[in-house]
């Protein structure tokens, strides 16, 4: 599976929302919970309990309601939404494109369970017998 990688403005103008601050040319290549992220991902701010988790996170970019956008400041791009649950759900539906057709390899199709959100680039290899939790980014580098 090859990274799904947006730019912002391609991805602000697909969620009904709009760039409060940032970078449109930022690239983003997956959407991440409040415990695991990295840079190029948008980090979803769905109300203030998740707030306590905002300084641990590494990701450049976060979607957020209008009510929270004070909480945001700290990003280097904030996507701001009147329904940030709609654009969210139009976010995962925008990188839905990156899950892996396990029915390609049938070495593992029967024993690889792959969570939900989950990234797994074409160059990772699994043995038999693998878990992958949700919302995760596996990659290799080299």
């Amino acid at each position: 599976m090859k990274e799904n990688k947006l730019l912002l403005q391609e991805v602000v103008s697909n969620i009904n929302a709009k760039l409060f601050k940032g970078d449109m040319n930022f690239y983003i290549s997956s959407i991440e919970s409040s415990q695991n992220n990295f840079e190029n991902t948008i980090l979803y701010l769905r109300d203030k309990k998740y707030l306590k988790n905002i300084d641990k996170s590494k990701s450049k970019t976060c979607l957020v309601s209008i009510e929270l956008i004070d909480f945001a400041s700290n990003f280097d791009n904030i996507i701001v939404s009147e329904n940030p649950s709609l654009s969210f759900a139009l976010l995962t539906k925008l990188f839905k494109k990156n899950e892996v057709d396990l029915s390609l390899n049938k070495d593992f199709s029967n024993t690889l369970s792959i969570g939900s959100g989950s990234q797994i680039s074409e160059n990772v290899k699994f043995g038999k017998n693998v878990s992958i939790g949700c919302n995760l980014l596996l990659k290799m580098e080299y």
